[in-house]
């Protein structure tokens, strides 16, 4: 799999992407969910913009630990 299939774009110095690109990530995206995206996307995405996913910083080694295992927690409940 290429740098576009992965992200989208190819790394051009601009950053602005081909129209190519433009037209594989939704190609891409149809085949990987079969239409149906949103149905499966949301859930993770709404998971994952809450507030206990966000990074922190200057958090200790101890206190990193400890979040994880809340992350963990957090998705397991899911």
């Amino acid at each position: 799999m290429d740098m576009i299939a992965v992200t989208g774009t190819s790394a051009t110095a601009d950053g602005t992407g081909s129209v190519a690109d433009r037209v594989r990530v939704p190609l891409l995206t149809e085949v990987l969910f079969d239409g149906r995206f949103d149905e499966l996307h949301r859930p993770w995405t709404e998971l994952f913009g809450r507030n206990i996913f966000r990074y922190r910083d200057g958090v200790s080694p101890s206190e990193r630990s400890e979040l994880a295992y809340e992350r963990l927690r957090t998705v397991n409940e899911q």
